[in-house]
């Protein structure tokens, strides 16, 4: 567990991190040690690519609105690319700031085939969860992350799951191109348990 050395005292702590909830990128650059000695410090903060991603959901999250309760649209993102550029890591992160700003939080993480999610996306969340400023709520598993064992009368955990979704073959084979890369996708519920379908 890496804890930045300029931690604040866990309530304003937890106070700062809720200031995050409609802001990824605010979140992501406040949660990690970069430049900090240790394995962020040769980084300054997210590619371009990745800010504007999470610049782009922080928007998305604003315009719907979100109170807590009522279900709001869901955000679909697609990133095509290659290999190697990020995508896990922006997974993480995002992962990590929905468990750390909404206590009520549950999601499924996954990916086109097990290998790629126990080999990339899964790893890459536990990785950047352990670095979290938040990494002390949580217990991170081999195939979920939930929050510490909650003491008496406190809410339920957030926990986040890793699933590899059905495929059939057909979407297999396409998938296994030379070049293709899939894309990581990260679903969460709200406090209702429900995320309505897309218009």
């Amino acid at each position: 567990m890496m804890i930045p050395s300029s931690a604040p005292a866990e309530a304003d702590l937890v106070e700062k991190i809720a200031e995050f909830v409609d802001d990824p990128l605010g979140f992501v650059m406040f949660a990690y040690p970069w430049k900090e000695k240790g394995p962020l410090e040769d980084y300054g903060g997210p590619d371009d690519w990745q800010r504007e991603l999470l610049e782009d959901i922080g928007r998305e999250v604003r315009k719907r609105g979100f109170d807590g309760l009522n279900a709001v649209l869901p955000i679909r993102q697609a990133i095509s690319s290659g290999h190697g550029i990020g995508k896990s890591t922006a997974s993480a992160w995002i992962t990590n700031w929905i468990l750390s700003t909404r206590p009520h939080s549950q999601g499924t993480v996954t990916a086109n085939t097990f290998p790629q999610l126990s080999s990339k996306t899964w790893p890459a969340i536990l990785k950047w969860t352990r670095l979290s400023i938040t990494s002390h709520w949580f217990e991170p598993g081999t195939q979920k992350i939930c929050k510490r064992r909650p003491r008496a009368g406190s809410s339920q955990p957030r926990r986040a799951g890793a699933r590899t979704p059905k495929l059939s073959t057909a979407n297999m084979r396409r998938d296994r191109r030379p070049g293709t890369c899939l894309m990581k996708r990260v679903r969460f519920l709200t406090r209702s348990g429900m995320l309505p379908k897309a218009a």
